[in-house]
């Protein structure tokens, strides 16, 4: 089967899935054609409609913002849905520019996109739910994002993981630096946990600030997948108190890696960890319940090391590269 994959230049979560997901569709044995496309075409997508792939395919796999200027090239139109950021929950994180050009050129493009679509993929139920709830009833499918689970994977940690046993307690946060990610929490969480807490933290795919105003914690910068892997593993703890997530792949790829997670109750988040399971869903905003639970987590060894077999767990049952293979297989099977 030939397949036409027309990418805009996302950054972030989006980048990662088409990656993967050209990785799943050859490893289906398809023949994938990736056209990267120019995020300046994100304002005039119109201008994609004199884009033609080499061959012509039979599937279409397009974004939500151009994916319209590409319904007839191939019999079916599968557009991807990371997230809706004309949900309510999303909205209060936009800047004033991103929310013009929202509003006056992406709602839109989106629209018509999800209406001409034969199939939305969704990579959480919740986006699965928030792009129904502004957009009506549309063809939705759910295929979870997948992370390598052979490639994250635990390695050892010390047995002896409370902040009494003569070392700091180490938590990472892992995404960009922007508000959205809940980075304006993490002075106060630090201080209220004191000197025998360390957070280290990266810079993201799209922002390079440092959190200078936090005496506990180490600034790592952009980091390639290698050395995230050995975050993921120094890490006790991750610490992510975002306000909204599509998915979440910070969070999946830590638990894969053995590595409990402290993040929020909002969005998609419950559908990855399950609170008190393999970490805590805390109340948005509410910096001492994470204070709380990153605590109970240090004083208590043996719970954390019980968590983290448990994330480790979670992911590989829900979020590992086979499950996404599988459900892509049968959604071409059925269209074609």
């Amino acid at each position: 089967m030939r397949i036409w994959m027309p990418a805009l230049g996302f950054k972030g979560g989006a980048a990662v899935y088409t990656q993967r997901l050209t990785g799943v569709l050859q490893t289906l044995g398809h023949d994938v054609e990736l056209t990267p496309l120019s995020n300046k075409h994100q304002g005039f997508p119109y201008l994609l409609k004199l884009q033609k792939p080499l061959k012509k395919p039979d599937i279409v796999i397009a974004d939500s913002i151009s994916g319209a200027m590409f319904k007839g090239i191939g019999k079916s139109l599968i557009i991807v849905e990371h997230h809706c950021v004309f949900d309510p929950a999303y909205s209060p994180y936009r800047s004033h520019i991103q929310a013009a050009v929202h509003e006056l050129l992406w709602r839109r493009y989106e629209k018509c996109s999800l209406t001409a679509a034969d199939v939305v993929v969704c990579d959480s139920k919740y986006t699965a739910s928030s792009v129904q709830n502004v957009f009506g009833k549309l063809p939705v499918h759910v295929i979870p994002a997948a992370i390598d689970t052979d490639y994250f994977r635990p390695d050892s940690k010390p047995i002896d993981s409370s902040v009494t046993g003569g070392r700091s307690f180490k938590l990472l946060f892992a995404g960009n630096l922007i508000r959205r990610k809940g980075v304006d929490l993490l002075p106060e969480i630090m201080s209220r946990l004191g000197s025998n807490y360390e957070l280290r933290y990266t810079s993201g795919l799209r922002t390079a600030d440092v959190l200078s105003e936090i005496p506990n914690a180490t600034a790592l910068g952009r980091l390639d997948d290698d050395e995230l892997l050995k975050e993921y593993r120094l890490a006790d703890a991750l610490l992510f108190p975002t306000r909204f997530e599509g998915f979440g792949y910070v969070v999946a790829e830590a638990m894969a890696c053995g590595t409990p997670v402290v993040t929020t109750n909002c969005s998609s988040l419950p559908e990855l960890v399950d609170d008190e399971v393999n970490g805590f869903l805390c109340p948005v905003d509410n910096v001492e319940s994470f204070v709380n639970a990153i605590q109970m987590l240090a004083n208590n060894p043996a719970r954390l090391i019980a968590m983290g077999h448990s994330a480790r767990e979670k992911a590989v049952s829900c979020f590992q590269m086979e499950k996404m293979i599988e459900s892509y297989s049968r959604l071409l099977n059925s269209l074609v």
